[in-house]
Order: C-alpha cells, then structure tokens, then sequence
C-alpha cells in the first residue's frame, strides 16, 4: 500500500525518540505520543482489512491516513533533529508547530473512531450465526433457546425500542441457569435491533472484573483507562448504540465505565445482566429492573421435551416419568436443559426411572437441590467426556474458548485414547460435541463451515466443574482467597494441571519442581516475561501456554522441558526474529503456536524458523499468526537426521514457501495449509511449484494469499492452470486475480463446502457458473471485485446455504434466482452499489410473499450511505 512507508517511516521515529523525552516533551507528552504510535498501527491494520483497488472509498481512506503520518513525521523530525536548547527555544516560540501536531493528532482519533464503526459493521456480519429456525417468529432465535421466556422478550424489546429519547438502562436480574444471558442475546441478535441501533457491543463483565478489558472490548484495542474512556466516548458520541454488560457481580463497575456512555437524547440503551438484585437497584435511580421468573410446570415439561426430543413427539410410556424429572428441576431452565440433555443419550426406561429417583433425591435439599441435579449431570457421563467436561474448568470465567486450542489442548494433555482410523483431533472433537448435546457446553460462534469456533461453559457448570476437579485432584484454579504463599504452595502440591490469571503467584514458587506431577500450566493474565521462568521450573509439563516474551531471547529452560506437548508464545517484540534451533530439544512437542500482539507488533514482523523443525517428527500442528519464513533441508550435510513430518496436519502462514516435490513428500498427511507470497518477478514463480500442491492428497483446508496487483507477475495463469486437490473442504483466495472463466477448476471439486474469494481473487466483468459444479458448497463469500454481471440460476449452487458479498461496487444486481436456492438460510450484502442492495431487498420481499421465513437477509449500506441516512433520520426526529 502507499501508505505503508508513510505509517512505517513515522512508527520507527517514534519508537525511536520515546526513550528521550527531553526531544518532545514541549511537543506532546510522552502519553499522547505512545497513543499516536498505537493509533497509526490500529489504522494500517484497518488498511491491510480493507478492500484494496476497489474504488474512491479505499482511496480516500489511505490519503487521508498517509497525510496524517507524513505530517506528523515532518513535524516530529523537525522538532527532534535540532539540538535540545534550539528545540526548546523554537517550540517555546512556534505556537505554530505545536498547534499543527495537536491538530494531526485529534484528526487521527477522530479517524480511529471512524475506523472502529465499519469493522464493528463487519465484526457484526461475521458472527451472524450459520444457521437458523425454520419455525415462523417475532425474533431471530432458535425456538428452543426461548421457551417461556416470550413475555420476557416482549417487555424487553419494547424497553429497549421505546419511545423515551433518554439514555436507558435495563437489568435483568436473577439466579444462575435462570436464562439472563440467553434473554438479552435474543434481543442483541434481533434483526429489528440490528436495524435500530447505529452500533451495538457486547462485553462480559464477570466476577473478577477488569475495567480495562471491559472498555476494551468495546473498542478492540489496548490502553489506559482514561484513554479508553475517552476513545470510547467518542466512537459512541452522536450514535444511536446498545451496549450489554453480562453478569456484572457489582454495581461499582457501573460508577467506573458510565463515563464513557454519553447521553445524547437519542435512544440509547445500556442491558445489565445480574445475579444479584442489589446491584440491579443501585445501577441508576432512573434504571428500569426487570426480574426473571422460574419456570411453570407446563413450560418446564414444553422445555424439557424440546431438548431431549427434540422434534419428535415424547413416547407415551416415558411422558410421566419426563414430567416428574422436569417438575423435580424446581423452574430453573439450565437444570432442565442440562438434566434433558443427560437423558437424551439414553432412552431406555430402566436408566430414566434411575435419573428420575435420583433428582427426586437430590431436589428435597433445599440448601443446595440445584447444584445436587447438576452433580448427576456430572455423575452420569461417559468416562471419555469426564476429563473433558473437567478440563472446561481451567478456562476463565465466561471465557470463549477458541474450539482449534480446545482441541489441542485435549490431545497434548494425553486422556484421550486412540480410535483408529479417527485421529485424536477427530475424536475430541466429537467428544466435544457431545458434551454440546448434553448442554454442558455452550457454542458462542461457529466458523463458515458449521462447525465450532468459540465455545465456553455457563459460569455456574464451571464452578461444578472446578469443585469435581478439585475433588478429583484433576486441576487447581486460584482465587484471591489463595493469595497467601503457604496457601498456594499447598495447593499447588501434587496437582496434575493448574491455571493461574494473575501474574502475583509466581513469586510464590522460586525453586525447582523437578518432582512436581504438574504437567499442565495455563496462564490467562497480563503478558509477563515472568511466566516463562516461573514455568521453566516444572520440568514435567507437557502442555504451557500462554508464553509472553520477547521471541529474540526466549529462556532456554523452556527448551530444556522435554516432555512438552503443547507450546504457546505471544510476543509483542518480534521484527525479524529467528528461533533458536534448540527448540528441536523438544521432541515430543506436538503442537507450536506463536502469536503476535495484535496491537503492539509491527505488522512488517516475521518469524524464521530454524531447519531443526524438519527434527520434530511428532509435530501435528504449527500456528502461526505472522509471516514465516519456513525452508526444506534440502542438504544432507547435517548427517540426514531430518525427518519427514508424518503427523503434520497444520502449517498456517508460511511465507515464500517452495513446493518442490521433495518438501511435499515432507508432510503427506497435511489436512490445513495457509500460505502467503509477496511480490516477485514472473521467472521467480516456478521456484514456489505451486502446481505440486495437488500432491497433498489429504489437504482439507487452503488459503493461498498474493499480493495486491499479482496481475502484474503474472500469477493468475500461472495459478489457472493447476488443478487442486480433491479432498478440499475449504478454498481461500486472495488476491490471485484468475479470469472468471477458469472458475470450473474450483467448482468441479467433489468435496468444497466453503469457498471465500477476498480482494480481486477472480477478475473480469462476468461470472456464469457451470451446471453440475459447486454441488455441496454450502457457504460462498465474494469480497472487492470488478463483477459487473452474475449469470446465477438457483441450480447452479443446489447446497449454498449462506452467500455474503461485499464491497463489490460494480455488480448491478444479485439475481433473484438466488432466493430460489432452496438450502438458502442467509444472504448478506455490504457496501455495494444501490442498485445492487435493491435488487437483494427485492429477493427479500419475494420471498417473504412465498412463505419463506427461513431466509435471513442483513443489508449494510456503505459508509456513506449509511451516514446520510442516520443524519437524515436525525433530522426527521
């Protein structure tokens, strides 16, 4: 991009000058120039996401950003080459400079705010859920989720979309598994919500509390409190916008953050969820309380047979032993879903007549009846899921817990057993499902494909599973009360897997535990180069994560830990960084995932890893969230003790990588490739081989990324004229640039469900798809292309399922054949032109006319649009 040198060349004097105060300080404070520099990285981020070459909108943004960083690098180096007594004269005497500076500097806030709308836009249309209901309804949820809580949802809709112009706040208040957080995200994820508010955000507040990450989560980024604050006033400031705060434990949360919440007259909302009604009350005098009630008889049974029927009609020899099971769980809906998912493995008489005695038993506790009916949920499973369910408490309260590192985690930590022919990924996979069926565990977001992205674990079956963890001594999870040293070194004492969230406790432990049994260790705490000594010291571990250091000086007693499994690095100093060879010190290191700061690194960083990777045969998984730089041995000088990576199932990332024959036979069973190549010249293209990637024969998932203009190198032919393999599940392009008319090489694939074309990946005018090709594609996304026509007949994609376009500022319409697509659940279009955004507003309305309520379409305008609108609606109001 233009403006890359601009943002680098400004980020660089920067991180230059800070250490000498004395260069700037009558300039700006040190504070606003660490907010300058985090800024500018935010916006280059902001770039490299956003359509490139794809009209006036792209163009704007990048001068805009690029006159921002080119003024204030002119004015920082002018102010700071001069010596120290000129600078200070000059500054003392140039009100002129100073003026300029602060002025750059507030234009480049009021862009970041601007920035953070369109991407929440984008954020919002990402994680609309896969699938839907297919039952007619007023809200866009699954009808099982909200049964008996309709009127609920009716008085808070009606709060929430009110006619009272002031700043509202709703609590919804009640005890745990009474269905707070399952209310207020049915009426976030209403489409009439959606279309009300200018912009809407989520955020979990918990018991442990952080004011930070919560402001944070409304701005995805990093900083100070009052930095937060201010930043999030602003990008709210003038907006219509809903805010949840979920399971907030205190009311001085409220006092801390409503600073940042302004009141503009317009129908602002703030939903509060909360266990405890004190809080509620003392929120705001003007708050509106709304108290969740415990379920009926008749809707307890209607809930229970949803979830252990599901759409089946309930057997008639079970119906009195359902109902006593459901009217046994007292009203409270998590008790009823987790009891029914628990009977719906098993449908035999004998096992419901013992479950129904059972909570029969455990419901005349008063004390404590609900955590006794949880404790059978527990009781009841299968040995296999046991250690599942358990290792759930080792997460963080209301964590969404990445499904991929779920799974790894499983696998490194050595309580799965084999299954042939599934591997161990396969089989914790299923087994997590399973723990879904049961309700024991919930699905926060799924990927593209249907399957599980995020999931988490309701707060009150963690607090279980930490109690039978404990029990068990499966785990350690550490509160304040485990403060004192002699409290936590007793504790920690022959544990098996510990969590920590909180750097305080690692001054506790100074000596080595060589005959420690700990070999899990999970940190979720601030990044600290402590983690990595305190972790060094037991030297049983198999699985660490997550490691925060400074990737150039990685201690090398992480190295000399063995028997690792499972390695975690985050690092927010990386430049050009090399591994160390001796990470091949760890062979039996199964999986190595290295990240990046997503706000503090520069984003020019990349990763070498060393040769001696090509030593570690039981690698399964390399995850890599920056460039890498990853070569074949093809010399055989070091004594032939490279290996081929048999188990290799995952390689994301890997820059410039050659595909010569040999470096595919290196990993034959590789499932998950991501691979990125920047700019080269035309004779350089058949170093990477490319056309050798039909030889991964077991390759599931590929994304292949060029450079913006790969037109110019020639790569789209290049690319055009290879077949891939066939095994492909899932196909990521970027940039490529191939003619439409070479699609068939993607569409004849018998087994793609899920096809993303990003930024200028296929190229021309007109695309008409071939008859009998894409037959099981289910999801298909079209991002920033010059498609002027598309010829599409609803037989053309018999399985699509759900079809995002966006930023494709040419196209003259999506045909209305698209809404004839039988599978079709979900059609979404942003920012495209008006006639286009009509055309599908159009499908829309036709379909609604046939009866299809299966159908959901989201619209999002340009931003320009979108922003005539609001004012026009402003001034109307």
């Amino acid at each position: 991009m233009a403006s890359d040198s601009a943002i680098t060349s400004l980020t660089q004097l920067i991180i230059k000058i800070l250490p000498n105060p004395q260069s700037y300080f009558l300039l700006c404070p040190r504070k606003k120039l660490t907010s300058l520099h985090d800024n500018i990285l935010f916006l280059q981020d902001f770039l490299l996401n956003f359509p490139q070459n794809s009209g006036e909108t792209f163009s704007e943004w990048e001068v805009r950003i690029k006159t921002f960083a080119d003024q204030a690098k002119d004015i920082l180096q002018s102010h700071v080459s001069l010596p120290s007594h000129v600078s200070q004269k000059r500054a003392a005497h140039d009100g002129d400079q100073f003026r300029a500076f602060q002025r750059c500097v507030g234009e480049v806030d009021s862009t970041v705010a601007e920035a953070t709308k369109i991407m929440e836009i984008q954020e919002r249309e990402e994680n609309l859920p896969a699938t839907r209901a297919k039952t007619p309804r007023r809200v866009s949820v699954g009808k099982d989720s909200m049964v008996g809580m309709d009127e609920d949802l009716i008085q808070i809709m009606d709060r929430v979309m009110g006619d009272d112009q002031n700043l509202g706040i709703i609590s919804i208040t009640g005890m745990g598994g009474i269905g707070k957080t399952t209310l207020a995200r049915n009426v976030y994820e209403d489409k009439s919500t959606v279309d009300f508010f200018d912009t809407c955000h989520w955020v979990t507040v918990s018991q442990g509390y952080n004011v930070q990450e919560i402001l944070g989560g409304i701005l995805s980024r990093e900083g100070s409190i009052e930095f937060l604050i201010e930043h999030v006033y602003k990008s709210l400031k003038g907006r219509r916008y809903l805010i949840v705060m979920d399971d907030m434990w205190h009311a001085e949360v409220w006092d801390k953050v409503r600073r940042a919440f302004p009141d503009d007259y317009n129908g602002s909302r703030v939903i509060i969820t909360t266990r405890l009604s004190e809080v509620a009350l003392n929120i705001d005098s003007g708050s509106h309380v709304h108290r969740m009630r415990l379920l009926d008889e008749g809707t307890s049974w209607a809930l229970f047979c949803s979830k252990a029927f599901a759409e089946e009609c309930p057997p008639r020899h079970m119906e009195e032993i359902g109902k006593s099971i459901a009217r046994n769980c007292r009203g409270l809906p998590l008790a009823i879903v987790v009891t029914a998912g628990m009977l719906k493995a098993d449908r035999t008489t004998e096992y419901w007549k013992k479950i129904a005695e059972n909570v029969n038993v455990a419901s005349t506790v008063n004390d404590d009846r609900y955590s006794r009916i949880f404790s059978l949920s527990y009781t009841n499973l299968p040995h296999q899921l046991k250690s599942c369910f358990l290792h759930m408490g080792l997460f963080p309260e209301d964590y969404s817990i990445p499904v991929k590192k779920l799974i790894k985690l499983w696998v490194a930590d050595g309580f799965l057993e084999s299954s042939e022919p599934k591997s161990l990924e396969e089989l914790a996979e299923e087994y997590l499902e399973a723990l879904v069926d049961r309700s024991l565990v919930l699905v926060v977001r799924k990927r593209s494909n249907g399957r599980m992205r995020y999931c988490k674990i309701h707060d009150v079956l963690r607090e279980l599973s930490i109690q039978k963890g404990k029990e068990e001594r499966f785990l350690q999870h550490f509160t304040d009360a485990d403060r004192t040293k002699s409290r936590f070194r007793k504790l920690v004492e022959g544990q098996h897997r510990l969590s920590i969230r909180t750097e305080k406790y690692m001054a506790f432990l100074k000596t080595k535990h060589g005959n420690s049994p700990l070999h899990t260790l999970l940190y979720f705490g601030a990044e600290t180069d402590r983690f990595a000594t305190f972790a060094a010291q037991f030297t049983s571990l198999r699985v660490l994560g997550k490691l925060s250091v400074n990737l150039h000086y990685i201690p090398d007693e992480i190295f000399e830990l063995v028997n690792l499994r499972y390695l975690a690095f985050t690092s927010a100093h990386m430049g050009k960084c090399k591994i160390s060879p001796s990470i091949s010190k760890l062979q039996n290191l199964q999986t190595l995932i290295i990240e990046r700061d997503s706000f503090r690194t520069d984003y020019s960083s990349v990763v070498i890893l060393p040769l001696e990777i090509w030593k570690m045969p039981r690698l399964r998984h390399l995850l890599l969230t920056t460039d890498t730089f990853l070569s074949f041995p093809y010399s055989d000088g070091l004594g032939g003790a490279y290996s081929v990576l048999e188990n290799l199932q995952t390689l994301s990332n890997v820059k410039n990588f050659e595909f010569t024959k040999k470096a595919v036979e290196g990993f034959p069973n590789l499932k998950k490739l991501r691979i990125n190549y920047e700019r080269t010249e035309p004779e350089h293209l058949e170093t990477f081989c490319l056309s050798n990637l039909v030889y991964l024969q077991v390759l599931e998932e590929l994304n292949i990324r060029f450079p913006a203009g790969s037109a110019h190198v020639d790569i789209n032919p290049f690319l055009a004229n290879h077949a891939f393999p066939q095994k492909l599940r899932k196909l990521t392009f970027t940039h490529s640039e191939i003619p439409w008319e070479k699609m068939s090489m993607v569409g004849s694939l018998p087994n793609l469900e899920v096809l993303k074309l990003m930024k200028h990946s296929f190229v021309g005018e007109e695309w008409e798809p071939t008859e009998g090709e894409f037959l099981v594609l289910k999801y298909l996304e079209i991002e920033s292309t010059d498609l002027r026509e598309w010829r599409v007949e609803s037989d053309h994609f018999p399985c699509l399922e759900r079809l995002i376009i966006r930023w494709c500022y040419k196209l003259k319409e999506v045909p209305s054949s698209v809404g004839d697509i039988p599978t079709l659940q979900s059609l979404t279009i942003r920012s495209c032109n008006a006639e286009a955004e009509d055309s599908v507003r159009n499908i829309e309305i036709e379909q609604r006319s046939l009866g299809n309520d299966v159908l959901q379409v989201q619209i999002y305008p340009s931003e320009r649009i979108e922003i005539a609108s609001r004012q026009q609606r402003q001034k109307r109001e």
